[in-house]
């Protein structure tokens, strides 16, 4: 797989195949179904009331964090791998600090392996540290933090092929992160992250554990790394790459 790299895009530009919208349903554990990726994508554009204390206005934008196996676009940063509150929009090339240590996980129809690789992640890389994770209890809403998604994705996404093959990686889409929803302090309030299935499930449940690490830790506005040591390094190897964040990147969460 590789190591999202940050990256701008229209919310309409996609090409997806038909994907999945959190809503009303009981297939998969309950999680809903049912929004096109087309639908879903518009919806990202519409400014919303944050479910959160104290009405604030959210800002629809969209930035978005790719994992391919190209060398990334974002440079790496050992000295400071934290985008802080960067206002990110669609025509921006940054990825976004979260805006609170509370992430309420919504998992929309996600298969086995996507869902044990997110929540090993989220227990041995999110929990330990001073976030905390929760699955939302009474289904999508503007409370949710964090959306995940996975499909057999095809065609392009900001500017880069989805993966087709699981053995071929090279200048390939695994994964996406995109900020739907800014704080009117610039902050992420709700994310998305989409897996492709042929990474997930062909890859070895360690590789997919890194992967997931290597998303979650762009939802806290976490970038890019040259080190071995963290699941943030870019560009991607299976085999370099931590299944955990090291001290630099967990030094950053307590400035979320």
């Amino acid at each position: 797989m590789a190591p999202p790299n940050a990256c701008g895009t229209n919310p309409t530009a996609p090409n997806f195949q038909a994907s999945r919208q959190p809503g009303v349903g009981t297939e998969h554990q309950g999680d809903g179904i049912v929004d096109s990726r087309a639908e879903r994508l518009l919806k990202a554009q519409a400014p919303r009331w944050t479910g959160r204390g104290p009405a604030s206005r959210r800002v629809a934008l969209v930035s978005v964090a790719v994992a391919t196996l190209f060398v990334g676009l974002t440079p790496p940063a050992q000295a400071g791998n934290f985008s802080g509150a960067t206002y990110a929009t669609a025509a921006s090339c940054n990825v976004n600090m979260a805006d609170n240590r509370d992430h309420f996980f919504w998992y929309s129809n996600i298969t086995s392996p996507t869902q044990i690789a997110v929540a090993w992640s989220r227990a041995n890389n999110l929990d330990p540290t001073e976030m905390n994770t929760y699955n939302e209890s009474n289904g999508f809403s503007n409370s949710t933090d964090v959306v995940v998604y996975d499909e057999d994705y095809s065609g392009t996404f900001c500017n880069k092929t989805w993966i087709d093959d699981p053995n071929v990686m090279t200048n390939r889409l695994f994964a996406a992160v995109r900020c739907a929803y800014l704080t009117s302090v610039g902050k992420c309030d709700q994310y998305y992250v989409d897996f492709d299935n042929d990474f997930m499930g062909p890859r070895s449940a360690e590789a997919e554990a890194k992967l997931a690490c290597h998303e979650l830790g762009h939802t806290l506005g976490l970038m890019h790394r040259t080190m071995n040591t963290s699941c943030m390094i870019d560009p991607w190897d299976d085999n370099a790459a931590n299944r955990y964040y090291d001290g630099h990147d967990r030094a950053h969460i307590p400035t979320i």
